[in-house]
Formats: C-alpha cells, sequence, structure tokens
C-alpha cells in the first residue's frame, strides 16, 4: 500500500535501524533505499534488511535521490524518510500514514514533539522535516528543475500552498533523528549544516523576495510525466 524512501549517504551505521523502524507496519510493503554515492556499506547493509537498493554515484543530492525513489515505487503513496530518523513506532507511523492513505489529506509531515513544541517560536524548523507521506500524484506536481538538494522540503511546501493541498503537520511519538555534528564529527557536520541552511535560505529568499512571480508560476504547473 505504501512505498518508503529513504536518501542516504554514508549512513552504513543507521540505515538498519531506520529500516526496521519503517518495517514495523504492515501498511509499508515496499521499501526503497537510495544510496547517493556513498562510500561506506550504506547499500550493503540495507540490502540485508530486505530493502530494495538503488545506486547513484557520484553524489546528486538529497531531491534526485528522492525522486529515482519515486519513480522505482510500485505503489501510489510514498512516504519519505531520512536515513539518519530513528525511534518511531508502529502506532505513530500509521497514525502519520493513514490521513493520506484515506485520502483525507495530500501531504501528512511527521515532526519530533520538542520540534512541535518550538515551532510556535521558530516556525521554519518543522516545515524541513524529512518525514512525509504523500500520494506519487502529488510528487509530480513538483517541477523537476526544482527538485534540487535539502531544498525538496521547502518546495513541497510551496507547492503544496499553490496548489491547496490539504497538508498536516503532526508529532510522531518517539521520533529521533543522528545530527550531523555526531555523524560526520564536530567540524564535518558543522559545515554540512551550514551548506544545508544555505541551500534552503537562497530558495527561500528567491520564492518569497527576488522571483516570486516565476516561482509562483512553476508551482502551478500542470503533473510532470513519470519520465521526466
Amino acid at each position: 500500500m505504501v512505498t518508503a524512501i529513504i536518501p542516504a549517504y554514508n549512513e552504513s551505521e543507521r540505515i538498519k535501524r531506520a529500516i526496521l523502524a519503517l518495517g514495523s507496519s504492515p501498511l509499508i510493503t515496499e521499501i526503497i533505499v537510495v544510496d547517493d554515492g556513498s562510500n561506506d556499506n550504506t547499500a550493503k547493509n540495507a540490502y540485508s534488511c530486505g530493502a530494495a537498493v538503488i545506486k547513484v554515484s557520484p553524489n546528486k543530492g538529497k531531491g534526485n535521490a528522492m525522486n529515482l525513489g519515486v519513480l522505482k515505487s510500485q505503489n501510489e503513496i510514498i512516504l519519505f524518510c531520512d536515513a539518519d530518523m530513528y525511534g518511531f513506532e508502529k502506532e505513530g507511523l500509521e497514525n502519520t500514514i493513514n490521513p493520506v492513505l484515506k485520502g483525507n489529506l495530500d501531504m501528512s509531515v511527521a515532526v519530533r514533539p520538542f520540534v512541535k513544541f518550538i515551532s510556535s517560536f521558530i516556525p521554519f524548523l518543522i516545515q524541513t522535516s524529512g518525514f512525509r507521506v504523500l500520494k506519487k500524484a502529488s510528487w509530480n506536481q513538483v517541477p523537476v528543475n526544482l527538485i534540487s538538494g535539502y531544498q525538496i522540503e521547502l518546495t513541497l511546501n510551496e507547492v503544496a500552498k499553490v496548489n491547496n493541498w490539504k497538508v498536516e503537520y503532526t508529532t510522531l511519538p518517539g521520533l529521533k533523528h543522528t545530527i550531523k555534528e555526531v555523524k560526520y564529527g564536530f567540524w564535518n557536520g558543522f559545515m554540512a549544516r551550514i551548506k544545508m541552511i544555505r541551500d534552503i535560505f537562497h530558495l527561500f529568499l528567491k520564492i518569497n523576495i527576488f522571483n516570486r512571480n516565476y516561482y509562483l508560476n512553476n508551482f502551478k504547473k500542470s503533473t510532470r510525466s513519470m519520465d521526466e
């Protein structure tokens, strides 16, 4: 019924726990890991857990990895989960999936309870969650030229607004993720975080300040074909 897609780059130490957490729900009948140019055992460890694996080389970014997963998916409902997410259980997972599966929402976005709390002060945080459930048809409304790197979550939010998707942001009990400073060491992780924030902020400025009409027109484009 649902295909879970995990974009992953050098996540060999964490990929198994993400796959096992997603596999706890019978609603998820397919798990695809997109190994985005890793130089560790991400693909091998994903295979060992029974996930389908798509290998990309060289690294082409998160948005591209997500799109490749959608192209290979067998189901009409898609769940995106970052490879460093873990801790959630079957009940919370299905509470996130069911509103889209039953047709009540176009996109369901899950966040950690702590992030949900502080989002009242920093709304931007809740909007960048990498844990999302949506219809494949909704994903295909995203212009292919805007499926890029860490900008993809912000792009999805804007496409949802322009096309009047029904979207709900909910808490997923137990949801955790490993921060970049832990994964890559403090300095390398900090620099990776700065790059992510820079990419997102650049797109935010383009959409909302510098070229608003261009992006609005792109976001309103009709659904693209699956081979784009």
